[in-house]
C-alpha cells in the first residue's frame, strides 16, 4: 500500500507496480503466442534501467526488461 499522507516518493510505487504487472503480462502473452505453455513460465530475468530524458518537469523514464522461460 502507499501513503496518502505524503507527496513524493512515497506514493511511487503504486504506481510503478501497475506498469511492471502489465510488462509481465504481455511478456506472458507473447511467450503463449510463440507457443509456450503459460502455466509452466518463470522471470528468468528482470532489469529496470533509467532511459535517456531530456530535461523537463515529468518524471524519470524507465526502460523495463522481463524475460521469461518455461521451467
Amino acid at each position: 500500500a502507499h501513503r496518502s499522507d505524503i507527496e513524493g516518493p512515497g506514493r511511487y510505487p503504486v504506481k510503478a507496480s501497475s506498469y511492471i504487472k502489465k510488462v509481465i503480462r504481455d511478456a506472458a502473452n507473447n511467450a503463449s503466442y510463440l507457443g509456450l505453455d503459460k502455466e509452466k513460465l518463470v522471470i528468468s530475468k528482470a532489469i529496470a534501467n533509467l532511459a535517456f530524458s531530456r530535461s523537463s518537469r515529468r518524471g524519470k523514464y524507465t526502460h523495463i526488461l522481463i524475460e521469461v522461460m518455461e521451467k
